[in-house]
């Protein structure tokens, strides 16, 4: 799941099936992905450790998010 490099890279694929519509109108709607399975991750990886930062990313768009997380 997690990348061995500083920051660690997970790579996200977010999709869309449109079952035929051909997606012209242009709808914006927010996205809510839960991070909790990548902190779990970083902190299995890295016991003893309560902090983190984990570069996510999102292989369709060719963007990186810094995903920081603490106590």
């Amino acid at each position: 799941m997690l990348s061995q490099g500083q920051p660690p890279v997970v790579k996200l694929f977010i999709g869309h099936d449109s079952y035929g519509d051909p997606c012209e109108a242009e709808i914006q709607r927010h996205l809510w992905v839960d991070l909790l399975p990548i902190k779990t991750a970083f902190l299995k990886a890295h016991p003893g450790r309560d902090s983190g930062l984990v570069s996510i990313d999102l292989e369709n768009r060719e963007v990186s998010i810094q995903y920081t997380f603490g106590p």
